[in-house]
C-alpha cells in the first residue's frame, strides 16, 4: 500500500465520515411489479462475481426487470483491478481511489442518486466505510439486507437465514419475499 493511501486510511479513522440516513420515501416493491434494483457489495473474488451475475440474469429472465445495477467496491488501486469487473453490462464499481480523505465515496452516491432505485439489496458480509456511506445515502425506496450484517440498521427488510448458510441461500430467500410479499 502506498503511502498516500496510508495516510488516507490514518486520517480517515480520526475524522470518519459521519452517516446519515438519506431523505427518501419508503415504499415496499415486489419483483413481479418490474421494479429497478440496486445490489451493493464488496469485491471478493471471480466465484463471487459468477454467481452474482448468474443472479442478475436470472432475475431480468425470470421477473422482466428493467433495470439492475451492481456496484462493487474494491480496496484495490484502479490500476490492480481484477479483470472480470468489467464484463457486465449492469455494473459499475469504485475503489480506493474513489474515495475522499474521509474515505466517502462522493461522485458514486451523487450520480446512482440521480436514479431513483425502487430496491436497494445489500450484500456486504464485512463491515466497509465507504459502502456504509453509499447505502445510508442511498434514495432507494426499499431497502433489503441480511440480519446480522454491518448496515441492518438502514434496511426496511432483514432476511434472516442461519450464519452457515451462503450468498446463495440468501438470493434465494430476497427473490422468495420479494415475489411474494404484497405492498398497497
Amino acid at each position: 500500500m502506498s503511502l498516500k493511501l496510508t495516510l488516507k486510511y490514518k486520517i480517515s479513522s480520526w475524522f470518519p465520515a459521519k452517516l446519515k440516513n438519506s431523505a427518501r420515501e419508503k415504499k415496499g416493491e415486489n419483483l413481479n411489479n418490474n421494479p429497478s434494483v440496486l445490489i451493493v457489495c464488496k469485491d471478493t473474488d471471480e466465484a463471487y462475481y459468477r454467481a452474482l451475475k448468474n443472479f442478475v440474469q436470472h432475475l431480468k429472465g425470470e421477473y422482466g426487470i428493467r433495470e439492475i445495477l451492481v456496484v462493487f467496491y474494491s480496496e484495490n488501486q484502479e490500476e490492480s483491478l481484477p479483470g472480470y469487473l468489467g464484463h457486465l453490462k449492469e455494473l459499475d464499481y469504485f475503489c480506493i481511489d474513489n474515495l475522499n480523505w474521509r474515505l466517502r465515496p462522493n461522485k458514486i452516491i451523487e450520480r446512482l442518486n440521480l436514479n431513483s432505485y425502487d430496491i436497494l439489496l445489500d450484500l456486504c458480509s464485512v463491515k466497509s466505510h465507504p459502502l456504509s456511506c453509499l447505502i445510508s445515502e442511498s434514495n432507494a425506496s426499499f431497502k433489503v439486507g441480511r440480519a446480522g450484517r454491518p448496515y441492518s440498521e438502514f434496511m426496511d427488510l432483514i432476511i434472516e437465514i442461519s450464519e452457515f448458510s451462503g450468498e446463495e441461500e440468501f438470493l434465494n430467500q430476497v427473490e422468495y419475499y420479494l415475489s411474494k410479499l404484497s405492498f398497497n
